[in-house]
């Protein structure tokens, strides 16, 4: 497909967001096939990149699936994944993480997702994120299996099963209405990234003021935000490919994301969504520094968030 955006904005039209949609659904499904084969396989070798976390074949195999069918299907757009880098336009392109959950992916256990963001101008404008494991009905078509969260601006958020346009747009997605940290379900990474960071104390104190916490990493605890399950998601580490595909499905859904500065690709460092108020809340607590819109250099106080 081409792209055919208001020369001024920027902006997708509904058609062309869910013809996007469509093609990093059906990306995901060649992805998750992929991934579901592998997993469970104790002698699936490991190795460490350079900045010492895991990669394993699954990861580089679903990458390739991906790019070959995003390439295939949205002709001149460029792609940005996490195994092999940045080809073509970084401005207008795809963003994958291949398997967002590596660590879990290797214990055997269920939750690892497909992340395909597509960025518009730098900004962050459709989002995919499909667990192919999860809600797996054996014997059924490759198009029903897994669960996908899905989001763009015109279309708004949704989650639902399989891997097509109609499966993932099964429930509107709304976060909870929750105005006081007392009151807030908080999502949190793993907790030995808060202790590298020097931050341990800070993050005691989150869970001396919220009323519960569970460590669900990753894109689980911002999906979890963006369904009203959670109430804020506490990212530890991330980088680019972590975050393109989850900060429309947030937007749509009501949250924003937060970082110490704009998400790019040099970015390693925190990310923080929920409802406007509860991430400044968990921001103010867990950084000493103000954060900022995780896309564009707008402060959490500044009106506009």
């Amino acid at each position: 497909m081409e792209l055919k955006m208001d020369s001024e904005s920027n902006d997708l039209s509904a058609a062309e967001e869910q013809s996007l949609l469509s093609i990093a659904l059906e990306a995901a499904r060649a992805a998750g096939q992929v991934l579901r084969e592998h997993h469970g396989t104790r002698s699936l070798p490991v190795d460490a990149k350079a900045d010492g976390s895991p990669v394993t074949e699954a990861d580089t195999r679903s990458e390739e699936v991906i790019r070959e069918i995003l390439q295939r299907e949205a002709k001149g757009l460029g792609i940005y994944g996490e195994e092999f880098g940045q080809e073509g336009d970084a401005s207008n392109g795809w963003v994958i993480d291949p398997l967002d959950g590596t660590r879990n992916y290797i214990d055997g256990v269920l939750y690892y997702a497909v992340l395909i963001g597509l960025k518009i101008a730098g900004r962050p404008e459709v989002g995919i994120v499909h667990a192919p494991a999860l809600g797996v009905a054996a014997g059924s078509d490759a198009e029903l299996l897994g669960k996908s969260w899905i989001g763009a601006r015109a279309t708004g958020s949704w989650c639902g099963s399989g891997t097509t346009l109609e499966g993932a747009m099964q429930r509107p997605l709304q976060v909870r209405r929750c105005d006081h940290l007392s009151r807030a379900f908080v999502c949190h990474g793993g907790l030995n990234h808060f202790k590298d960071a020097n931050r341990w104390d800070r993050f005691s104190s989150v869970v001396d003021q919220v009323r519960r916490t569970r460590g669900f990493g990753d894109w689980w605890g911002h999906c979890l935000v963006a369904e009203g399950v959670a109430d804020g998601m506490l990212d530890p580490r991330i980088e680019l490919h972590d975050m393109v595909a989850v900060d429309p499905i947030l937007r749509g859904a009501g949250a924003v994301l937060l970082a110490r500065s704009p998400i790019d690709e040099t970015y390693v460092g925190p990310a923080i969504s929920g409802t406007p108020k509860i991430a400044a809340d968990l921001a103010s607590l867990i950084e000493p520094d103000p954060m900022c819109s995780a896309f564009e250099d707008v402060s959490v106080n500044d009106s506009r968030m």
